[in-house]
């Protein structure tokens, strides 16, 4: 059996067993974390901001991110010409995940501070529940396996549970704001659960607006069925294999980041097998048929490639 055929079993054969293997580890997919009730008092938004600097609402300050311009979170495009932008890009501080439990637990997020008060809360709650969400959720796991086990099994010690985030810019400029976060997840298995996650906001008129794909394509095109298949492409290419598909609701399509050269795409959906190819870029000449010609990407996408 040829190696490419050995790859393409492997491939297929941890994709059929993938749903049931992920349905027993910590769930990774963001929006589904990010939708849980926020009600354990042991760990809460206000404890992990109080760990490092408290996080004001956006509501304390008079603002929310559903106020000013139109929402971009429902599909609702915001025109490069109506973003009214930041007089400067958003500072961002690396700071230390606190630590949470009797656990292992390492990394960094990225706090904003803007020249605009009420960008940089709305921005920085976000992401203080998101990461709030993962730990608590973590330690339930962790804490499910170590008591199921009563301590009998080393595979489920405390000492081998372990979460680690680390974050890092992909783009902010007066407009646009892009975050991506490395999760890994120990829970005690054979290989930890590495899942991206993503934050995107434009920065208009004194607002952060959450950005999707449905507000930066073109209504008029099948924009979804042209991006999944140029993932599909840069993924078979990768793996040197012709039958990689992903579903029409992979997460790939919400896990991705603005870049200075594209758009940088996610297929957590992919098992660990083939976790260094998950990561795909798209160039701006490759999208421009699908992106909206008046959008907040309008100033990226008329730049040269190498600019």
């Amino acid at each position: 059996m040829s190696k490419r055929l050995c790859a393409a079993v492997l491939l297929f054969t941890s994709l059929a067993s993938f749903g049931c293997e992920r349905a027993k580890t910590f769930e990774a997919h963001r929006g589904t974390v990010s939708s849980l009730p926020d009600d354990d008092s042991s760990t809460s938004a206000s404890s992990l901001s109080a760990a490092v600097e408290t996080v004001p609402s956006a509501s304390t300050v008079g603002d929310s991110a559903s106020a000013g311009p139109a929402s971009a979170a429902n599909g609702v495009a915001v025109t490069f010409e109506d973003c009214r932008p930041l007089r400067q890009p958003p500072n961002i501080e690396r700071r230390p995940l606190p630590q949470q439990g009797p656990y292992g637990s390492g990394g960094n997020y990225l706090y904003v501070t803007s020249v605009t008060e009420a960008v940089s809360n709305q921005i920085n709650e976000v992401i203080a529940k998101d990461l709030v969400t993962w730990q608590r959720n973590f330690r339930k796991d962790a804490d499910e396996l170590v008591t199921a086990s009563g301590g009998q099994d080393p595979l489920t010690s405390p000492a081998r549970m372990r979460l680690d985030i680390h974050c890092d810019e992909a783009l902010a400029t007066t407009r646009l704001l892009s975050i991506v976060c490395d999760a890994n997840v120990n829970l005690g298995g054979a290989h930890p659960d590495d899942t991206h996650f993503t934050y995107n906001f434009a920065t208009c008129g004194g607002h952060a607006i959450p950005l999707t794909l449905p507000s930066l394509c073109r209504p008029d095109r099948a924009w979804k069925t042209e991006i999944l298949a140029l993932i599909e492409q840069d993924l078979n290419h990768k793996l040197g294999l012709g039958y990689v598909k992903l579903e029409e609701y992979s997460s790939a399509l919400d896990t991705f980041v603005v870049t200075k050269g594209g758009l940088r795409f996610f297929a957590n959906d992919l098992p660990h097998v083939v976790a260094s190819a998950r990561t795909v870029d798209i160039p701006y000449a490759r999208l421009k048929s699908v992106l909206r010609p008046d959008g907040l990407l309008a100033g990226l996408v008329d730049q040269p490639p190498h600019r």
